[in-house]
């Protein structure tokens, strides 16, 4: 019996961006659920269990690591990828003082961020096997 593809919960303001990062997940087999909007993506997290959640940094409500502490408190175990399209010192600690799973920047490519999904993947699955559809265990 095939196990079921993971789920991520991509939350983006930016559409474009939104669409092409759906894109790529999907070619790797992931089941994407899409959010433009905090008050979509909590609406997501209440109706059903994500393995990850990629977040950007500027949403249109609010700073993405403001509602960290809201996600965590759906789900405190979710890893969390922060996205950003521009990095300082600034906004790197404020980041990682939220204690997410990855910090990525967008100029550092998508092959990256597919490898921070995987891995949070694997790290959020403790006692459980979630793999991309197609992929085999090795």
């Amino acid at each position: 019996m095939a196990l079921p593809p993971a789920k991520v919960l991509l939350v983006d303001g930016d559409k474009n961006s939104l669409e092409v990062t759906c894109a790529l997940l999907h070619k790797e087999g992931y089941r994407v659920e899409k959010a433009d909007r905090l008050k979509e993506a909590f609406q997501c997290l209440h109706r059903e269990k994500m393995d990850v959640v990629i977040l950007d940094v500027q949403m249109p409500e609010m700073k993405g690591y403001e509602a960290i502490p809201l996600i965590k408190g759906i789900d405190p175990d979710l890893p969390i990828i922060i996205t950003a399209k521009e990095n300082s010192p600034e906004l790197e600690s404020q980041v990682r003082h939220q204690r997410v799973f990855y910090y990525h920047v967008k100029s550092f490519g998508l092959e990256e961020l597919k490898l921070a999904v995987e891995n949070a993947i694997k790290r959020g699955s403790k006692e459980k096997f979630i793999f991309p559809a197609g992929k085999k265990f090795r």
